[in-house]
């Protein structure tokens, strides 16, 4: 990759670009108790890593100063390289359906 870029495409969605290629994607949904799910998808570790980055960087200075305190993603246990880089990016495990919080 010789230049990537995380744009903000609209107020809950992020694409990581390649020289204007779409390489990455990334969303916050909200859900009904409060709390925001993230769901990247990347086909790169680095790439999923740094969309990680500006995602939260942008939804936890932004919750936080609204009083939301966690921010989750549900991460399938077999999916040990998405589990490892979301930890990296301050994520827990909470109970056992591997729900990831960031705080």
């Amino acid at each position: 990759m010789d230049t990537l870029v995380i744009t903000r495409v609209a107020e809950r969605q992020w694409h990581a670009l390649d020289d204007d290629l779409v390489v990455g994607r990334g969303d916050a949904s909200p859900r009904p108790d409060g709390r925001l799910f993230l769901s990247i998808d990347a086909w790169h570790d680095d790439v999923f890593a740094s969309l990680a980055e500006a995602m939260l960087a942008e939804i936890l200075a932004a919750t936080h100063a609204r009083g939301v305190e966690t921010v989750a993603a549900d991460v399938h246990e077999a999916n040990t390289a998405a589990i490892a880089l979301f930890e990296t990016a301050g994520a827990r495990r909470t109970g056992s359906n591997l729900e990831l919080v960031i705080h």
